[in-house]
């Protein structure tokens, strides 16, 4: 049976290393030249400074309802002198007595406080902590073409006129501009319900009339004929929700400003990562193929804050997650 606290110190671990310039041991062991034998440190966090120089953080986690107290901060002193260490840090799930807190200052002892949360430990505020990601899947209707050679003819008409080389590059095009020419506002308005009731609906789907032009400007050989499109595509709208995992949270004791923060929303196939380490945010997102689903927008419940200098960073990356999973169009009823 893991002793407790284990799981803090694992956790401890995993957010230090995703930093990929630290190198990350739990547990660890380092020699003890006082009592001239290894000892056991909860986590060790190898890394070279700007310098060129090694460094050495060594981590203690305690898990416990009780505040820390004095005689703590005056053992980790000593273990950090007799060890060699460069930084010691002290982190626990509970707090600090004021003298704990003026001795770390004193002998230049970093403490933290954290707090864990995993869907175990989620009960009434599971539905605050989530990631959603919001789709739609285009089923193509009716389509046809004003054409400038032949007038208005069918997507299927103008399919079969074309080689197999031909059409691959077509449905590409086609792909590209129907999705340029959704309004998802406009889309909502039409249909008289907003996103989030379309979830809750028995059929959560609704028919787009509309008409969308080629880019006069940079329009393709396999488009050179072609004036507009008009077409009927039936809209359906899916939610993919990953809940809260494992999050880990560390604050500074006196202000409670959050200082480092990894959660972990999904799970093993499909999972989201956000955080922030040493002032630098990160989000990393994996998803099963989903080919015929178009990402739209993605909403975050989050159980710490970003701070505010790091915000415009997290909006770039979700960006970048949206302009990377757009699925396709499902031409294959016109083949």
């Amino acid at each position: 049976m893991a002793r407790k606290g284990k799981k803090f110190e694992q956790a401890y671990a995993w957010l230090y290393g995703l930093e990929k310039s630290y190198t990350v041991t739990s547990p660890a062991y380092l020699y003890d030249k006082a009592a001239d034998e290894k000892r056991e440190i909860d986590v060790l966090v190898e890394y070279t400074d700007c310098n060129g120089f090694p460094r050495k953080i060594c981590i203690e986690c305690r898990d416990r309802g009780k505040a820390q107290d004095v005689m703590w901060i005056e053992q980790l002193q000593q273990k950090r002198e007799d060890l060699g260490l460069d930084y010691i840090i002290a982190t626990t799930t509970s707090t600090f007595t004021a003298g704990a807190i003026k001795k770390a200052k004193y002998h230049g002892v970093i403490i933290e406080r954290a707090e864990m949360l995993n869907e175990k430990t989620l009960t009434n505020n599971v539905s605050k902590f989530f990631f959603d990601l919001l789709c739609f899947k285009f089923e193509l209707i009716e389509l046809r073409l004003h054409t400038i050679s032949r007038g208005y003819i069918s997507l299927q008409q103008h399919l079969k006129s074309l080689n197999v080389f031909e059409r691959h590059a077509f449905l590409a095009e086609l792909n590209k501009g129907l999705h340029a020419s959704i309004d998802l506002n406009e889309l909502s308005a039409m249909s008289k319900f907003s996103i989030e009731d379309f979830y809750s609906a028995d059929d959560a789907s609704f028919l787009w009339h509309g008409q969308t032009f080629p880019n006069k400007d940079s329009k393709p050989k396999c488009m050179a004929d072609i004036i507009s499109f008009s077409g009927v595509v039936r809209t359906v709208l899916y939610k993919i929700s990953l809940p809260l995992v494992d999050s880990v949270s560390v604050f500074e004791v006196e202000n409670n400003a959050n200082k480092k923060y990894c959660a972990i929303y999904g799970n093993d196939d499909q999972y989201f990562r956000i955080g922030y380490l040493d002032d630098k945010l990160f989000t990393e997102i994996h998803l099963n193929p989903k080919r015929h689903l178009r990402l739209f927008s993605a909403k975050l419940g989050l159980n710490t804050i970003i701070p505010q200098d790091l915000v415009l960073t997290s909006l770039q990356s979700n960006e970048d997650i949206l302009n990377n999973l757009i699925g396709e169009i499902d031409f294959s009823r016109f083949y």
